[in-house]
Protein backbone atom coordinates (compact mmCIF):
# COMPACT_ATOMS: atom_id res chain seq x y z
CA UNK A 1 0.00 0.00 0.00
CA UNK A 2 1.19 3.46 -1.17
CA UNK A 3 1.75 6.27 0.98
CA UNK A 4 -0.58 7.81 -0.67
CA UNK A 5 -3.40 5.54 -0.04
CA UNK A 6 -2.90 4.26 2.83
CA UNK A 7 -4.83 1.61 4.50
CA UNK A 8 -8.18 1.33 6.14
CA UNK A 9 -5.89 0.35 9.89
CA UNK A 10 -3.23 3.10 8.82
CA UNK A 11 -6.18 5.81 8.58
CA UNK A 12 -8.04 4.67 11.87
CA UNK A 13 -4.91 5.19 13.60
CA UNK A 14 -4.14 8.79 12.09
CA UNK A 15 -7.58 9.37 12.82
CA UNK A 16 -6.83 8.47 16.68
CA UNK A 17 -3.50 10.64 16.83
CA UNK A 18 -4.97 13.50 15.44
CA UNK A 19 -8.12 13.16 17.95
CA UNK A 20 -6.42 13.52 20.82
CA UNK A 21 -7.33 11.45 24.07
CA UNK A 22 -10.69 11.70 23.73
CA UNK A 23 -10.38 9.00 20.72
CA UNK A 24 -9.99 6.81 23.02
CA UNK A 25 -12.78 6.59 25.31
CA UNK A 26 -14.87 6.92 22.63
CA UNK A 27 -13.25 3.99 21.15
CA UNK A 28 -14.31 2.26 24.61
CA UNK A 29 -17.90 3.23 24.14
CA UNK A 30 -17.88 2.51 20.76
CA UNK A 31 -16.56 -1.16 21.03
CA UNK A 32 -18.92 -1.74 24.65
CA UNK A 33 -22.38 -0.48 22.67
CA UNK A 34 -21.21 -2.72 19.60
CA UNK A 35 -21.11 -5.84 22.17
CA UNK A 36 -24.52 -4.80 24.26
CA UNK A 37 -26.43 -4.28 20.62
CA UNK A 38 -24.95 -7.71 19.51
CA UNK A 39 -26.32 -9.23 22.99
CA UNK A 40 -29.29 -7.84 23.02
CA UNK A 41 -29.99 -9.19 19.42
CA UNK A 42 -29.75 -12.35 20.08
CA UNK A 43 -32.14 -12.23 23.08
CA UNK A 44 -34.38 -10.75 20.79
CA UNK A 45 -34.27 -13.19 18.21
CA UNK A 46 -34.59 -15.88 21.08
CA UNK A 47 -37.47 -14.54 22.52
CA UNK A 48 -39.51 -13.72 19.54
CA UNK A 49 -38.57 -16.24 17.77
CA UNK A 50 -41.12 -17.28 14.74
CA UNK A 51 -44.02 -18.88 16.05
CA UNK A 52 -44.31 -17.08 19.27
CA UNK A 53 -47.27 -15.26 18.87
CA UNK A 54 -49.25 -18.29 18.25
CA UNK A 55 -47.49 -19.65 21.40
CA UNK A 56 -48.79 -16.85 23.83
CA UNK A 57 -52.34 -16.96 22.24
CA UNK A 58 -52.34 -20.56 23.41
CA UNK A 59 -50.87 -20.08 26.79
CA UNK A 60 -53.12 -17.52 27.72
CA UNK A 61 -55.96 -19.90 26.44
CA UNK A 62 -54.83 -22.26 28.49
CA UNK A 63 -54.48 -20.05 31.69
CA UNK A 64 -58.34 -19.06 31.02
CA UNK A 65 -59.26 -22.63 31.42
CA UNK A 66 -57.50 -22.76 34.22
CA UNK A 67 -55.59 -25.78 32.41
CA UNK A 68 -52.53 -25.68 34.29
CA UNK A 69 -51.21 -28.64 33.32
CA UNK A 70 -51.59 -27.39 29.95
CA UNK A 71 -49.29 -24.72 31.04
CA UNK A 72 -46.90 -26.44 32.64
CA UNK A 73 -46.61 -28.83 29.18
CA UNK A 74 -46.60 -25.34 27.19
CA UNK A 75 -43.72 -24.08 28.75
CA UNK A 76 -41.55 -27.13 29.64
CA UNK A 77 -38.32 -26.32 27.94
CA UNK A 78 -38.68 -23.10 27.13
CA UNK A 79 -36.01 -20.67 28.78
CA UNK A 80 -37.78 -16.98 27.64
CA UNK A 81 -39.13 -14.63 29.73
CA UNK A 82 -42.62 -15.60 28.66
CA UNK A 83 -42.32 -19.09 30.29
CA UNK A 84 -40.46 -18.34 33.46
CA UNK A 85 -43.25 -15.31 34.19
CA UNK A 86 -46.22 -17.76 33.50
CA UNK A 87 -43.97 -20.18 35.61
CA UNK A 88 -43.96 -17.63 38.13
CA UNK A 89 -47.84 -17.47 37.79
CA UNK A 90 -48.24 -20.67 38.63
CA UNK A 91 -45.49 -20.94 41.90
CA UNK A 92 -46.82 -17.76 43.49
CA UNK A 93 -50.59 -17.91 42.82
CA UNK A 94 -52.42 -14.96 40.30
CA UNK A 95 -53.10 -12.20 43.37
CA UNK A 96 -51.78 -8.93 42.06
CA UNK A 97 -48.83 -8.81 44.41
CA UNK A 98 -47.89 -12.19 43.18
CA UNK A 99 -48.40 -11.41 39.45
CA UNK A 100 -46.00 -8.24 39.75
CA UNK A 101 -43.44 -10.20 41.86
CA UNK A 102 -43.47 -12.77 38.58
CA UNK A 103 -42.98 -10.09 36.48
CA UNK A 104 -40.90 -7.93 38.34
CA UNK A 105 -38.37 -10.90 38.35
CA UNK A 106 -38.01 -10.63 34.41
CA UNK A 107 -37.22 -7.40 34.20
CA UNK A 108 -33.54 -7.26 34.16
CA UNK A 109 -33.45 -9.89 31.70
CA UNK A 110 -36.01 -7.30 29.33
CA UNK A 111 -34.18 -4.51 30.37
CA UNK A 112 -30.75 -5.47 30.40
CA UNK A 113 -27.98 -3.14 28.88
CA UNK A 114 -30.71 -0.11 28.71
CA UNK A 115 -28.49 2.22 31.41
CA UNK A 116 -25.35 1.42 29.73
CA UNK A 117 -26.69 2.59 26.07
CA UNK A 118 -28.35 5.37 27.40
CA UNK A 119 -25.67 6.82 28.83
CA UNK A 120 -23.47 6.08 25.83
CA UNK A 121 -25.98 7.76 24.13
CA UNK A 122 -25.96 10.98 26.10
CA UNK A 123 -21.82 10.49 26.67
CA UNK A 124 -20.34 10.44 23.51
CA UNK A 125 -21.61 13.77 22.23
CA UNK A 126 -20.44 15.49 25.33
CA UNK A 127 -17.11 13.89 24.68
CA UNK A 128 -16.50 14.59 21.54
CA UNK A 129 -17.67 18.34 22.48
CA UNK A 130 -14.56 17.91 25.44
CA UNK A 131 -12.51 17.29 22.30
CA UNK A 132 -14.00 20.17 19.96
CA UNK A 133 -12.91 22.49 23.67
CA UNK A 134 -9.49 20.71 24.02
CA UNK A 135 -8.39 21.20 19.79
CA UNK A 136 -9.57 24.67 19.72
CA UNK A 137 -7.59 25.08 23.22
CA UNK A 138 -4.60 23.92 21.68
CA UNK A 139 -5.07 26.11 18.49
CA UNK A 140 -5.32 29.50 20.53
CA UNK A 141 -2.71 28.73 22.52
CA UNK A 142 -0.40 28.22 19.80
CA UNK A 143 -1.34 31.90 18.21
CA UNK A 144 -1.00 33.38 21.30
CA UNK A 145 2.14 32.01 22.46
CA UNK A 146 4.47 35.05 20.48
CA UNK A 147 6.38 32.56 18.55
CA UNK A 148 6.74 33.91 15.19
CA UNK A 149 7.56 30.65 13.67
CA UNK A 150 4.19 29.08 15.58
CA UNK A 151 2.11 31.57 14.21
CA UNK A 152 3.06 31.25 10.60
CA UNK A 153 2.81 27.73 10.57
CA UNK A 154 -0.22 26.54 9.81
CA UNK A 155 0.04 23.16 10.03
CA UNK A 156 0.56 23.46 13.95
CA UNK A 157 -3.08 25.17 14.41
CA UNK A 158 -4.56 23.05 11.61
CA UNK A 159 -3.75 20.36 14.26
CA UNK A 160 -6.08 22.04 16.88
CA UNK A 161 -8.61 22.40 14.53
CA UNK A 162 -8.07 18.49 13.16
CA UNK A 163 -8.83 17.39 16.94
CA UNK A 164 -11.96 19.87 17.37
CA UNK A 165 -13.49 18.54 13.80
CA UNK A 166 -12.78 14.60 14.52
CA UNK A 167 -13.82 14.02 17.79
CA UNK A 168 -17.06 15.73 17.59
CA UNK A 169 -17.72 13.97 13.76
CA UNK A 170 -16.82 10.69 16.12
CA UNK A 171 -18.92 11.40 19.04
CA UNK A 172 -21.73 12.23 16.96
CA UNK A 173 -21.26 8.64 15.02
CA UNK A 174 -20.67 6.46 17.90
CA UNK A 175 -24.34 8.63 19.68
CA UNK A 176 -26.37 7.66 16.76
CA UNK A 177 -24.97 4.00 16.27
CA UNK A 178 -26.05 3.32 20.07
CA UNK A 179 -29.13 5.43 19.62
CA UNK A 180 -30.90 3.63 16.57
CA UNK A 181 -30.42 -0.16 18.08
CA UNK A 182 -31.26 1.16 21.47
CA UNK A 183 -34.91 2.50 20.21
CA UNK A 184 -35.63 -0.93 18.53
CA UNK A 185 -34.64 -2.79 21.63
CA UNK A 186 -36.73 -0.22 23.91
CA UNK A 187 -39.70 -0.75 21.80
CA UNK A 188 -39.49 -4.96 21.96
CA UNK A 189 -38.93 -4.23 25.49
CA UNK A 190 -41.87 -2.41 25.52
CA UNK A 191 -44.12 -4.74 24.09
CA UNK A 192 -42.80 -7.81 25.79
CA UNK A 193 -43.97 -6.34 29.02
CA UNK A 194 -47.17 -6.09 27.43
CA UNK A 195 -47.62 -9.73 26.70
CA UNK A 196 -46.64 -10.64 29.65
CA UNK A 197 -49.24 -8.19 31.19
CA UNK A 198 -52.11 -10.20 28.88
CA UNK A 199 -50.53 -13.76 30.28
CA UNK A 200 -50.89 -12.35 34.17
CA UNK A 201 -54.27 -11.42 33.09
CA UNK A 202 -55.58 -14.56 31.66
CA UNK A 203 -54.09 -16.12 34.84
CA UNK A 204 -56.20 -13.62 37.13
CA UNK A 205 -59.58 -14.17 34.45
CA UNK A 206 -58.73 -18.29 34.70
CA UNK A 207 -58.41 -17.93 38.66
CA UNK A 208 -61.95 -16.28 38.76
CA UNK A 209 -63.46 -18.15 36.28
CA UNK A 210 -62.74 -21.33 38.64
CA UNK A 211 -63.82 -20.02 41.79
CA UNK A 212 -67.08 -18.68 40.55
CA UNK A 213 -67.68 -22.21 38.62
CA UNK A 214 -66.81 -23.72 42.37
CA UNK A 215 -69.57 -21.85 44.23
CA UNK A 216 -71.64 -22.52 41.46
CA UNK A 217 -71.44 -26.10 41.48
CA UNK A 218 -71.28 -25.61 45.37
CA UNK A 219 -74.66 -24.06 45.07
CA UNK A 220 -75.89 -26.79 43.03
CA UNK A 221 -74.87 -29.58 45.32
CA UNK A 222 -76.29 -28.12 48.46
CA UNK A 223 -79.66 -29.83 49.64
CA UNK A 224 -83.03 -28.33 48.60
CA UNK A 225 -84.91 -26.75 51.91
CA UNK A 226 -88.08 -28.04 52.36
CA UNK A 227 -90.62 -25.01 53.65
CA UNK A 228 -92.38 -25.99 56.60
CA UNK A 229 -96.10 -26.56 56.68
CA UNK A 230 -98.46 -23.69 57.41
CA UNK A 231 -100.91 -24.84 59.65
CA UNK A 232 -101.84 -28.13 61.09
Amino acid sequence: MSAMNPGPIETARQLMEQGGWVMWPLLVMSLASLAMTFERALFWLATNRPGRGRWLITLCDLFRAHNHDGVRSAIRGDSSVYAATAGGVLERGTSDAAVIESVEAVRPAIERFSTAQSTIITAAPLLGILGTVTGIIRSFSLLSSGVSQRVTDPSLVAGGVAEALITTAFGMVVAILALIPYAIFRAKSDRCLGRLEVIAAAAQQGELAADDADIRRARSDRPARIPASVGG
